[in-house]
């Protein structure tokens, strides 16, 4: 949520110009939402896709949060972070509820790029696997193995 327009807009335009040779892989941005036009703008006619960094577990959503359909109606949005460890961490969102603002995500259009991962007593505690686990496993339970077909995963 850091920078101002023209920042966001150069932070466009060097990823345009540095990833313009890569082909093989797909490559999004995602911008703090009250940027996302203003980005979507600057990648437009190229290959780097665009996302929101966060959405709400519903189409409806409470001032300052993105509804799913909100980040969908930016015509260039593709994709949406979700789980992200911030998140998790300072705002207390349960495995649950990334579930269901990745299945939210989906149900609007948009692929979901699911973050899981562990905090640093969880790593030390050596308990990474089970809490990885845990967060894939909420996913699982409520949209199923194939909902994974369309989705990005970050560790």
């Amino acid at each position: 949520m850091n920078g101002s327009t023209g920042q966001q807009q150069g932070a466009a335009r060097c990823h345009q110009s540095s990833l313009a040779a890569v082909t093989s892989t797909e490559v999004a941005v995602c911008p703090p939402f009250v940027y996302l036009c203003d980005v979507a703008g600057q990648l437009q006619g190229t290959a780097v896709a665009l996302g929101a960094q966060n959405c709400r577990n519903r189409a409806l959503a409470p001032t300052p949060v993105r509804s799913p359909p909100a980040c969908s109606w930016i015509s260039a949005c593709r994709y949406v972070i979700v789980g992200h460890s911030e998140r998790r961490a300072i705002y207390g969102e349960s495995d649950t509820l990334v579930a269901k603002k990745f299945a939210a995500a989906r149900k609007a259009g948009l692929i979901p790029i699911l973050c899981v991962g562990e905090l640093l007593e969880e790593r030390e505690a050596g308990t990474t696997e089970q809490v990885i686990a845990r967060q894939l496993d909420a996913v699982l339970a409520l949209e199923g193995i194939a909902a994974f077909e369309q989705a990005v995963g970050c560790l």
